[in-house]
């Protein structure tokens, strides 16, 4: 099922969404057969100007994983946002992210994934106890993201997706979220 679609300056079409089982992605051509990794995972499809389809990348590990948002940089590479709660995520069978030491297991993490235009795995990152609504991209190229957390007591909500520490708590069961990643 797609969730987000967007247009590149050439006019490719990249579809992200979610699926489980065994697909095949390309049915008016070459079989192109993907399958998940265990539950649900994400994937991310391209089409030419024509609507001819080019490829599929997918994205997911052994629990469910969803895309929420998918926008475009200014060079026609896909970042996905969304939620996982797979110990591994994997683009393919190699892994790109791991979930959060600081979480535990079977909690809801947010990440983002780029990819360059040929859908080849740029970047991962995740913070944690966090849920994506929407994403955006600044003319700065910053990436924009807004959601809802719900880090509190002995598990806050570390926003900083690198090595540093970025702890914050809910007032409450959730609050909303405003990251900017430039």
């Amino acid at each position: 099922m797609g969730t987000s679609i967007a247009v590149d300056h050439n006019n490719h079409v990249f579809i992200a969404g979610a699926f489980s089982g065994s697909v095949n992605f390309n049915p008016t051509g070459s079989p192109d057969v993907h399958n998940s990794h265990g539950g649900v995972d994400i994937f991310i499809t391209k089409y030419d100007v024509n609507g001819s389809y080019l490829q599929t990348q997918t994205i997911g590990g052994t629990w469910d994983d969803s895309p929420k948002k998918m926008i475009l940089d200014p060079y026609g590479s896909p970042i996905i946002t969304g939620t996982f709660f797979s110990p591994t995520m994997y683009l393919g069978n190699a892994a790109i992210l791991t979930f959060p030491a600081s979480l535990p297991l079977g909690n809801q993490c947010a990440f983002m994934t780029k990819l360059n235009g040929n859908l080849i795995h740029v970047w991962s990152l995740a913070y944690g106890h966090a849920l994506v609504q929407d994403a955006a991209m600044d003319g700065n190229q910053n990436i924009i993201s807004v959601g809802s957390f719900s880090g509190n007591g002995n598990n806050p909500t570390d926003f900083d997706p690198n090595a540093g520490q970025q702890l914050r708590y809910s007032n409450g069961w959730a609050d909303g979220y405003v990251l900017k990643l430039g």
